[in-house]
């Protein structure tokens, strides 16, 4: 859309011309039906040339193509990050895309402070941090014993390239922080977001409403369309917050959140800590 008609015929004459000069044979196009039919026979030789190539060198072939095209979008750092397997693989390591010397951690832009998202009331006696797909199901995820009362979520936010991605979430009681103290477990997510519940609410309502369960549910894990948000459960009488877990799918470390000797809450970490990016599953 950059350029004219008049200069898209004009290139397209310089290119038949080259072809002629070199006296190449060509196939005149003029009907529709025509153009079907010559595309048809590409295809079909594509496809024969590939049915005769060895498939690790088509894997290879197709891999370097899609490198070429990705490494001249993006950031050098960004890069690494996502396919530097794949490149160190191929040897595939073009002029302008150089692996930094600091270790992949320090590519990642400065975190925001803490951002409020949501308060939560928990009417029963356990906090539950756990996979969104998994919300409603007692026993996953990490489970804390709480008293009951109003909870905060937050979230904090890191750059990544041009992008933001949430990089930490934490649940405390209204106006009892804590700090982080030791690891009180992993979340795995296979739906690139994790769920904060009042368990005793919500996966006692699952276990004996199952059909109506998978009803509510299937909006939650499979309809976002944010990055955070609140997600109601009437017949359970409780809320469910979500947010998006850095860059996907992935195991996550979770840490107790402490205040004079007691865990309070929870904070799990998606990016910046080494042990949640030396675990993360690219998608």
């Amino acid at each position: 859309m950059s350029v004219s008609l008049a200069e898209m015929v004009g290139g397209h004459r310089e290119r038949l011309s080259s072809f002629t000069t070199e006296r190449m044979q060509l196939t005149g196009v003029a009907t529709l039906d025509g153009a079907i039919e010559l595309m048809e026979r590409l295809h079909q030789a594509r496809m024969t040339w590939r049915a005769s190539v060895d498939e690790d060198e088509l894997l290879r072939a197709d891999l370097r193509l899609v490198l070429a095209n990705s490494y001249r979008k993006m950031a050098a750092e960004d890069f690494w990050l996502i396919y530097s397997h794949a490149a160190e693989w191929l040897d595939f390591h073009p002029a302008r895309v150089r692996e930094p010397s600091a270790p992949v951690g320090s590519a990642l832009g400065a975190e925001s402070d803490w951002l409020f998202h949501c308060e939560f009331e928990i009417q029963g006696k356990r906090l539950q941090l756990l996979d969104v797909l998994m919300a409603g199901n007692d026993g996953e995820g990490v489970i804390l014993e709480v008293s009951p009362g109003v909870y905060v979520v937050e979230a904090r936010v890191m750059t990544y390239g041009i992008d933001r991605r949430i990089s930490r979430v934490r649940v405390h009681p209204k106006r009892e922080t804590g700090t982080p103290g030791g690891l009180a477990g992993e979340v795995g997510v296979d739906l690139a977001a994790v769920a904060v519940c009042d368990v005793d609410r919500l996966a006692a309502w699952a276990h004996d409403h199952e059909d109506e369960w998978q009803r509510w549910g299937h909006q939650l894990w499979y309809g976002r369309t944010t990055p955070a948000g609140l997600y109601a459960c009437e017949p359970a009488r409780t809320v469910v917050p979500f947010i998006d877990s850095g860059l996907g799918d992935g195991t996550y470390p979770v840490y107790y959140l402490m205040n004079d000797g007691r865990a309070v809450g929870l904070e799990a970490a998606f990016l910046g800590s080494p042990d949640a990016r030396k675990r993360v599953v690219h998608l």
